[in-house]
C-alpha cells in the first residue's frame, strides 16, 4: 500500500513540473497568446536543438482597439473601362463602421473638380452601420487614361483618419470626326462647302439621325438611311449673320452607335480682320496723367487692306498714331482719366473701320483702373 502511495506522489510531482500553473494578470488591453512555428535553419540553432523539430514560440499579439470606430469600404476603386470624352458617369461605394464605437465622417476632398463625392457631412456612423458614398465622374475632353480620388476624412479616435477611393477610366473617342475643329472662313471667296468625315474607332456601324448647331448658323447634307462605320457630311450652307453672333460653337450629331448617342464637333468662324488684343486694359492710372498702349489690326487671310475711320465712344481713349506693318497696322492709343475724377474704373470703346469692308468693322473694349491709394 505504501509503495502505491509513493508511486502516485511521484506521478503527481512529475505532472506539476511538466505543466506549471500560469495565472492571468489584469490590463487595460486584451492580449492573446499565439503559438508560432519558427522555420529557423538547424545550423542557426543551439547544438542541443539541431536534432529536434522546429521550436514553438509563444508571442503576444498586438492589443485590439476597443475604444474607436473603424472605417472600411466595400471596394477601393471603380473602373469605368473604355469611355467617351465629356461623358458623365455615376458610381457608388459603401462605407461601414466595423469598430466598437461611433465614428464621424467629417468631410470629403476630391483630386479634381470633374469628380464629386456626395455624402452628408458631418455624418455619425454607429458600430456596424453603413452609408453609401456616391461619386459623379465627368470624363475629360482629351483621350488617355484618367485616375481621380475622393478622400473621406473621419474624426479621431476613428481609424483610419483618411480613407481614399478612386475612379479610373480609359478615355477614347468611339466615334471621331475629321477635322476635330471646323474652321469656317468668313470672306467673300471662301469655300462654298466644307466636308466632315464621321468614323467609328471600334468598327461599329451606325446611322446619323439628326443634328443641332449653336445659333442655327450651319446646314448639313447627309444620307440618314446609310448605316456604316464611316460617313461624309457636307456643310452646304453658312449663315454669315448668325455666325457673327455665334462665332464659336458646337455641332451636335445624333447617332445610333451601340455605345453613344451624341458626337460633338466644335466650329469656329474666322473673320477677315482681327484686333489684338481684343480688349485693352490700362492699370495703375493716375488722374490727369496719360497711359499709352498699342493695338494691332491684321488680316487673317494675309490680304492687303487700309484702315478707315477710328473713333471712340466716350473720348477717354485717344488715337496718338497709326503705322503700317508687314501684317497690318499698329495703332497707338492713350487713356487719360479726368484730373478730378472719383471713379476707380473707366470704360471706353474703340471702333476701327476697314476701307471697302464696312461689314468688318472692329470694336475693342478699353478698360482703365485707377492706381490704389494708400490708406493713412
Amino acid at each position: 500500500m505504501i509503495r502505491i502511495l509513493v508511486r502516485i506522489f511521484i506521478i503527481l510531482t512529475t505532472v506539476a513540473l511538466i505543466f506549471p500553473f500560469s495565472g492571468c494578470h489584469g490590463t487595460d488591453a486584451t492580449y492573446s497568446e499565439t503559438t508560432v512555428v519558427t522555420d529557423e535553419p538547424a545550423a542557426n540553432r543551439p547544438a542541443q536543438d539541431q536534432t529536434q523539430a522546429p521550436r514553438l514560440q509563444t508571442v503576444k499579439a498586438a492589443p485590439r482597439r476597443s475604444d474607436a470606430g473603424h472605417l472600411t469600404v466595400d471596394r477601393k476603386m471603380i473602373d469605368f473601362g473604355l469611355v467617351e470624352p465629356l461623358a458623365d458617369f455615376n458610381g457608388k461605394f459603401t462605407l461601414t463602421n466595423d469598430g466598437n464605437e461611433d465614428l464621424i465622417i467629417a468631410s470629403l476632398t476630391e483630386s479634381c473638380q470633374c469628380t464629386v463625392g456626395k455624402i452628408k457631412v458631418p455624418t455619425t456612423l454607429k458600430p456596424g452601420e453603413s452609408i453609401p458614398l456616391e461619386v459623379k465622374f465627368k470624363t475629360p475632353a482629351a483621350a488617355g487614361p484618367v485616375l481621380h480620388n475622393v478622400t473621406v476624412h473621419s474624426k479621431p479616435p476613428a481609424q483610419p483618419e483618411k480613407l481614399t477611393v478612386s475612379v479610373t477610366a480609359l478615355v477614347k473617342k468611339l466615334v471621331q470626326t475629321q477635322p476635330e475643329l471646323l474652321e469656317l472662313e468668313m470672306r467673300r471667296d471662301a469655300p462654298g462647302e466644307y466636308q466632315v468625315v464621321v468614323e467609328s474607332t471600334d468598327q461599329q456601324s451606325f446611322t446619323i439621325g439628326g443634328y443641332t448647331v449653336s445659333g442655327g448658323a450651319l446646314q448639313l447634307t447627309y444620307d440618314k438611311k446609310v448605316k456604316s462605320t464611316k460617313h461624309t457630311l457636307t456643310v452646304s450652307k453658312m449663315d454669315f449673320e448668325r455666325l457673327r453672333l455665334t462665332p464659336i460653337g458646337y455641332l451636335n450629331l445624333k447617332v445610333n452607335h451601340p455605345k453613344i448617342s451624341d458626337v460633338i464637333l466644335r466650329f469656329r468662324a474666322i473673320f477677315p480682320f482681327s484686333a489684338f488684343p481684343p480688349t485693352g486694359r490700362f492699370y495703375n492710372l493716375v488722374p490727369g496723367q496719360s497711359q499709352v498702349a498699342a493695338i494691332r489690326v491684321v488680316s487673317n487671310f494675309r490680304e492687303d487692306f487700309q484702315l478707315g475711320e477710328i473713333h471712340t465712344e466716350k473720348g477717354l481713349v485717344k488715337i496718338k498714331s497709326t503705322a503700317k506693318t508687314t501684317d497690318g497696322y499698329r495703332i497707338t492709343v492713350e487713356m487719360t482719366p479726368p484730373a478730378d475724377t472719383k471713379k476707380v474704373i473707366f470704360r471706353d470703346q474703340l471702333t476701327i473701320e476697314i476701307k471697302d469692308h464696312p461689314q468688318e468693322t472692329l470694336t475693342v473694349g478699353c478698360y482703365g483702373y485707377l492706381k490704389p491709394t494708400k490708406l493713412p
